[in-house]
């Protein structure tokens, strides 16, 4: 791919623009003024999460509007239900059904979405404490990271917790990984600076690694 998406904050409304790569010219000059999402100076793009098996991608802002482009029209496809909880992330579920959920730091749940509708399809409750992230893990897994500082591993099929540690990590997750030849073994990475290794059988710490 030539093309690469880039935001410009430093504008008096925020810019999202296709910019080749090889021409360094602006493609196309994605619309975030629209009248159901309106956006200001205060407006901030939080994230932009390309669907992995299509051309279209999710913008997320710090003021809960989530917007559905294609990566070759300027106007969104989808402009979603605003939630009053707000939202901190948002991910897509697979390449092929068009799913993705959003979780929010005020609750403990998180939200099934469907690119062809507006309005979320489906809600699960995982805790009593908000979600600060969530990051894919493996097929039908993902981990949570709770308000509190624990991590939740859920899997989405059968709709079970299966892993939950008490207070871990102190600042947002950035990755995490199942062992290739340990499928009980889990590792997860953090802002804090710490590399932490989980048993997921026990559901213990076994390590923590830092680089102060």
């Amino acid at each position: 791919m030539s093309s690469s998406l880039l935001g410009d904050f430093g504008e008096v409304e925020p810019q999202l623009w296709l910019l080749d790569l090889a021409t360094k010219k602006k493609e196309i000059i994605y619309d975030l003024k629209n009248k159901e999402a309106p956006m200001d100076s205060n407006t901030e793009i939080l994230s932009v999460v390309w669907n992995p098996g299509e051309d279209v991608f999710l913008v997320l802002t710090n003021n809960s509007d989530i917007l559905l482009f294609t990566m070759d029209e300027a106007q969104p496809k989808m402009i979603f239900e605003k939630q009053a909880i707000g939202v901190t992330n948002v991910v897509w579920l697979d390449n092929v059904s068009g799913d993705f959920l959003t979780v929010s730091k005020k609750v403990g749940a998180l939200r099934i979405w469907n690119a062809s509708s507006p309005i979320p399809k489906r809600i699960i409750k995982l805790s009593n404490n908000g979600i600060l992230g969530v990051m894919p893990c493996q097929q039908d897994y993902f981990l949570f990271q709770l308000t509190t500082g624990s991590v939740l591993l859920y899997d989405l099929k059968s709709e079970k917790v299966r892993f939950q540690t008490d207070v871990c990590h102190t600042a947002q997750i950035q990755d995490c990984k199942v062992h290739p030849c340990n499928p009980d073994l889990m590792g997860t990475v953090s802002f804090d600076g710490s590399l932490r290794t989980w048993d997921l059988k026990s559901m213990k710490l076994e390590q923590i690694f830092t680089d102060r």
